[in-house]
Parts: C-alpha cells; sequence; structure tokens
C-alpha cells in the first residue's frame, strides 16, 4: 500500500515530495517548457493514482468470484461438511522471509525519505549548484591561477 501511495505521490510520502519539488523548480524557471512540464507532471501523477486505485480496488474489493480467473481455494466454503476439515488447508503457506524483508525494507526506505526530506532537498540544491558553477572544478583542476572561462560561470539552469 504504501510504495503504491508513494508511487502516486500522495502527501506525505516522499513521491508527492518530490513532485512538489519539480513543480516548484518548473514554476520558478517559468518557461513555456517547464510549464507544460508541470502540467504534464499533474496529470501523470493523476493517472498514475486512478491506476494504482483501480489496482487497488480490483485486488481487495472485489468478490472472489469475480475475479476472471477465480480460485478454487478462495471459493470454497470455510468447512467441508463431509469430512469437518477447512478446505484448502494445505494450501495456505507463509511468505519466504527474504520476500517479506525486502519488501519490508523497501517500505522503510520510502518512509525514511519522507522524514528525511528536508535534509535531502537541502544536499541536492547544494550539489545542483555545484553543477552549475564549474569555475571551482576548473580551479582545482588547472589551479589557482587558471583563467576561468565566462560559459563556465554560466549558472541559471537552463534559462
Amino acid at each position: 500500500f504504501i510504495p503504491a501511495m508513494n508511487l502516486a505521490g500522495i502527501p506525505p510520502f516522499s513521491g508527492f515530495l518530490g513532485k512538489v519539488g519539480l513543480i516548484q523548480a518548473g514554476v520558478e524557471l517559468g518557461t513555456p517548457l517547464a510549464y507544460a512540464l508541470v502540467i504534464g507532471g499533474v496529470i501523470t501523477s493523476l493517472l498514475t493514482l486512478l491506476a494504482v486505485a483501480r489496482v487497488w480496488n480490483r485486488a481487495f474489493w472485489r468478490k472472489p468470484s469475480d475475479a476472471e480467473h477465480p480460485d478454487p481455494v478462495l471459493l470454497a466454503e470455510p468447512e467441508d461438511s463431509h469430512t469437518g476439515s477447512r478446505a484448502g488447508r494445505s494450501n495456505v503457506t507463509l511468505l519466504p522471509r527474504t520476500m517479506v524483508g525486502s519488501t519490508l525494507g523497501l517500505v522503510l526506505l520510502g518512509v525514511s525519505l519522507t522524514v528525511f526530506a528536508g535534509p535531502l532537498f537541502r544536499l541536492s540544491d547544494q550539489a545542483a549548484h555545484e553543477m552549475l558553477d564549474r569555475s571551482a572544478y576548473i580551479q582545482a583542476v588547472l589551479g589557482e591561477d587558471a583563467p576561468v572561462p565566462p560559459l563556465a560561470l554560466k549558472t541559471g539552469g537552463g534559462k
């Protein structure tokens, strides 16, 4: 459930925080292409939410008899009247621990991305500014006295 809501960008999950960051950056840039990408991102989020909701409804809210390929174990009566044993009892198995552990780990990672979103946004913002200002890299490689071309000082992220 949590990964699906994260993918759909539902608050307060990290998918929502990432989409808000992209929308803010697009609006801040202010170009027609940026606005088109923001609108496309919002539409994509709504379509993803629709797809996740449909999958959720089909998986958890419909009757087992309404499925395309109904599982006989799910359609069996809770107790067999002839033997007194539970129908399908031998077919019930637990999920492997590796599957549960890896799923739990990814869910915890997704939740931690939400909890630590502020520091991660600051870190990524600092990295973006350092990538746009190439003068520090040029001086580190060529020396402090190396001339920095004006093109390397260009900032603005595509403006």
